[in-house]
């Protein structure tokens, strides 16, 4: 694209409390959670009499979520032996799939010209590259980084 958006906002100037509310609800329906490998790597790499762990950048907090769920405690960041795991993922997305999986992201225009642009754009690139069922895939990786905390 070509266009500048000549009225930016400064992210900074936002409260960074309410700045994604109103993207909540696309988040949860078109992000899917961390594939179960990546909590089982986790836990397969711990000594289970001290699951211990920090999610750091936790963003939205998935990862965070899934680990407590499976009894680990989760704690400040100061590490050492670190080492990083990367795990394929990919998701199957109709149309509506596809444009509700990018307006999820918060830096997402949230209405007008460049809105209108971008979701024209996914339409295309929906129609041709969508196969027989009407669907497109989108393939990434998730890099996890394990480490043991300072004794």
């Amino acid at each position: 694209m070509s266009e500048t958006n000549l009225n930016p906002i400064a992210l900074y100037t936002l409260n960074p409390l309410s700045r994604f509310s109103d993207r909540a609800a696309d988040y949860v329906k078109y992000r899917p959670s961390y594939p179960a490998a990546v909590i089982d790597t986790i836990l397969d790499r711990l000594d289970a009499a001290t699951l211990v762990a920090a999610d750091i950048g936790a963003g939205t907090g998935i990862s965070s979520r899934l680990l407590a769920q499976r009894g680990v405690l989760l704690v400040s960041p100061h590490f050492t032996n670190i080492r990083l795991s990367t795990f394929a993922n990919h998701q199957e997305l109709d149309l509506a799939g596809l444009i509700g999986r990018v307006r999820s992201n918060s830096y997402t225009p949230k209405e007008g010209a460049l809105l209108d642009r971008l979701i024209l754009d996914l339409e295309k690139l929906h129609d041709r590259f969508q196969n027989e069922d009407g669907f497109v895939y989108l393939k990434y990786s998730t890099s996890l980084h394990i480490a043991e905390p300072f004794s």
